[in-house]
């Protein structure tokens, strides 16, 4: 590229070539084009680097987060189920837990000592 073509002039024609800028700004590069030798190569170098990388493409080797994560669920599916599991079960125990919790502040509370009376001066 020339030294003339200034970096914004460059990534707004590089956002033309893969068609990412709004009407208003794809019109204005367009009328640009027919004038500007420089532009319309850049533009072609970019829409070829587009579309030399599409075969490039490789499918996800088989170690790969999604091949993991398939595997994992594909295994959770498999493995038995057991009562009390899920939200319901947690669910119980929590309410379990926090019903024991009140019971024993009442306990701890009830046999604490009341203060003793505070004689006005």
């Amino acid at each position: 590229m020339d030294e003339r073509m200034n970096r914004c002039r460059r990534d707004k024609l590089i956002l033309y070539a893969y068609g990412e800028l709004d009407a208003a700004e794809t019109a204005k590069i367009e009328d640009s084009l027919a004038d500007d030798e420089q532009a319309r190569r850049v533009v072609a170098a970019c829409r070829g680097l587009n579309d030399a990388s599409d075969g490039l493409v490789q499918p996800d080797p088989p170690g790969h987060p999604a091949a993991l994560r398939d595997r994992v669920l594909a295994a959770v599916e498999k493995a038995p189920r057991r009562g009390w599991g899920g939200w319901a079960g947690w669910a119980g125990w929590a309410g379990a837990l926090a019903a024991a919790a009140v019971i024993l502040c009442m306990v701890v509370i009830g046999r604490t000592p009341p203060p003793a009376p505070v004689e006005p001066l």
